[in-house]
């Protein structure tokens, strides 16, 4: 399984669950914003850096908008 696909199937199965968010008023369900990265274990490819890249990705999924994710790596 890809990034790409974890971030595709995560985000499908939260909107399947339409978990009510009834003291938000941006939506009335809860989504989600995160981000995926994979890396080929090294020397250089530490787990920080893939922390890093990961959190990223994150970043970038939060400004391009709710209920996203954006992945890296693989």
């Amino acid at each position: 399984m890809t990034s790409a696909d974890s971030g595709s199937t995560s985000t499908t199965a939260i909107a399947a669950l339409r978990l009510e968010h009834e003291t938000h008023p941006a939506s009335l369900y809860v989504t989600l914003s995160f981000g995926v990265a994979s890396v080929v274990p090294s020397q250089q490819a530490t787990a920080q850096t893939l922390l890093n890249l990961a959190d990223q990705m994150l970043y970038r999924a939060k400004r391009s908008g709710r209920d996203r994710y954006e992945a890296m790596g693989d």
